[in-house]
């Protein structure tokens, strides 16, 4: 199944892996890159007529596992926010009772009521109450009861049954441990929050490093078939002045001498071509690595369809401290240390709010009524009966473990976490501003040697035509064409070097300065012009 090309654009990469949005002119070529991955049909055995770099990376983005990988950790980033979001969920709970009670009557009960034998009672009840800590600490109260009560005693006596009825509310207030925003709890929910930007941002930065992975390695791969085409036109044109060397021999016009000289040089080549062989098939499986394939799949890769571009916006770039303020603010990996950091300061700032001691003021305002009479439907029944004024009440708790090695180790340990957490980051900071310096003057200075490596293999071609022609003059010798042949080779050769090697830095500049990848609400754009020519979006 072959893929069909994609004009370059934009590609939206969703935070879901495997939806990739795509203009509506490009929608047939991403579904195509899908195919080509997900297929198991036995269209798979088809050789692919050719692959483009576009190609490439909507393969990547769908195939490569380091992508699945930081996808996967942006779900479990999510999953343990929503978890910490649990503590401040309303918490309702509702009982219902019903009992029938026996006993034996005591020798006053059996004065007052000789006509019974024993006591029996019966009752029922619903209890209702909710509870719902709030991010500051306290916690709301509410609650809500109903009982009926009815024994033989009261019957035989006369007195009704009774029905009582409450509800309360009330506020828990903590004044040491959990007071404030700074509380473990809220603490916990807000590490949490940026341990899952710090995800997102290395989920971008690893979708940034795949690309441009994929990216070096189809230019090198294009290298290598291109080489592989020069090794075996070389390898043509040398058998051919050999074949022609062994028809002059045979006439009588030239040495017999020159044959070794030419068979030596047609060997070279021949072992050119062999090397360049082998390392386009490690360019092939490298590449197919880079964009998630399977083994069978490496195989099925064809022809690199996408020329390497040219040097022409080099004169553009902008200062490299000016790039390196950019890659500082946009780049994931750097991002992502940054909330890593704020997160640890989070579970520090909770830790220390767990070695304080646990104490708790709760005042409650509640309402009671009583109706006599009433059964067990009056136990539902919200209203009636006769109700008192309101009570108040306020409690005091005070709780502390002894030692409290507990959340002193804790704190300690997000104390140490945190200490790593920064030390690591000036490092980065270092190793990013070296990466961009070096891959801006690498831009640079391989467009410079481009350029050269251009007019080399012009003025060889030149100076080769030349020495046939005064060979067939008979002023130059064979020798002194094989030197100049040679010489053109290999600056073929290093033309397409050279091409690859300022491919490569384009991508590994636009990576560093994080100008591959950008975000859109909560989708990533990949632009596939910043992977030819140096851009900033």
């Amino acid at each position: 199944m072959s893929l069909k090309r994609v004009t370059p654009g934009m590609i939206d990469y969703a935070t879901s892996i495997g939806n990739c949005r795509r203009h509506p002119h490009s929608v047939l070529a991403a579904l195509a890159a899908v195919m080509w991955i997900g297929c198991t049909t036995p269209a798979l055995a088809q050789t692919v007529s050719g692959l483009s770099l576009n190609d490439a990376i909507l393969v990547t983005l769908h195939g490569n596992r380091d992508v699945q990988i930081s996808e996967a950790q942006v779900q479990i980033a999510d999953a343990l926010v929503q978890q910490a979001l649990g503590t401040f969920d309303p918490l309702l709970t509702v009982e219902a009772r019903r009992n029938e009670d026996r006993r034996p009557l005591t020798q006053a009960e059996q004065f007052v009521t000789p006509v019974l034998t024993d006591l029996s009672g019966s009752g029922s009840g619903l209890d209702a109450s909710v509870e719902k800590r709030l991010r500051s600490g306290p916690t709301l109260l509410g609650s809500a009861a109903s009982t009926y009560l009815q024994n033989s005693t009261s019957r035989v006596l006369g007195l009704p049954s009774q029905t009582t009825r409450s509800i309360a509310f009330g506020l828990r207030v903590p004044l040491a441990r959990g007071a404030g925003e700074g509380n473990s709890a809220n603490s916990t929910l807000k590490a949490g929050e940026q341990d899952l930007a710090a995800a997102s941002a290395e989920r971008r930065y690893a979708v940034s490093l795949a690309l441009r992975d994929a990216a070096i390695a189809y230019w090198e791969y294009s290298s290598r078939w291109r080489q592989l085409e020069i090794t075996r036109s070389g390898e043509e044109r040398t058998l051919g002045l050999l074949q022609e060397l062994r028809k002059l021999v045979a006439a009588d016009e030239v040495p017999a001498a020159d044959i070794d000289l030419a068979q030596a040089n047609h060997f070279e080549r021949i072992n050119s071509r062999i090397i360049a062989e082998q390392a386009l098939l490690e360019a092939q499986q490298a590449l197919g690595r880079r964009m998630g394939l399977t083994s069978q799949l490496q195989r099925e890769i064809g022809q690199p369809l996408t020329p390497p571009p040219a040097p022409e916006a080099v004169t553009n770039l902008p200062a490299v401290n000016l790039l390196l303020e950019r890659a500082l603010l946009r780049r994931g990996d750097w991002q992502a240390i940054e909330r890593r950091v704020l997160a640890l300061g989070e579970r520090l700032a909770g830790s220390r709010d767990l070695t304080r001691p646990q104490i708790d003021l709760t005042l409650l305002v509640s309402s009671n009524s009583l109706q006599e009479g009433a059964g067990i439907s009056g136990v539902v029944n919200p209203v009636g009966g006769n109700a008192a004024g309101p009570s108040v009440a306020a409690i005091l708790n005070f709780q502390l473990p002894v030692g409290n090695n507990t959340a002193t180790g804790q704190m300690r340990q997000a104390s140490a976490l945190l200490s790593e957490a920064e030390i690591r980051r000036e490092p980065l900071r270092a190793d990013i501003g070296a990466a961009v310096e070096a891959s801006s003057a690498l831009v640079r200075r391989s467009a410079d040697a481009l350029r050269g490596s251009a007019q080399i293999v012009e003025r060889y071609a030149k100076t080769l035509e030349h020495e046939r022609t005064r060979r067939r003059l008979g002023v130059a010798t064979l020798i002194d064409v094989i030197n100049v042949e040679d010489r053109y080779f290999r600056a073929l050769l290093d033309e397409v070097q050279r091409r690859s090697t300022y491919a490569i830095s384009v991508v590994r500049l636009g990576h560093e300065v994080d100008a591959l990848v950008g975000t859109a609400g909560d989708q990533f754009e990949v632009n596939l012009a910043s992977f030819m020519r140096f851009a900033l979006p």
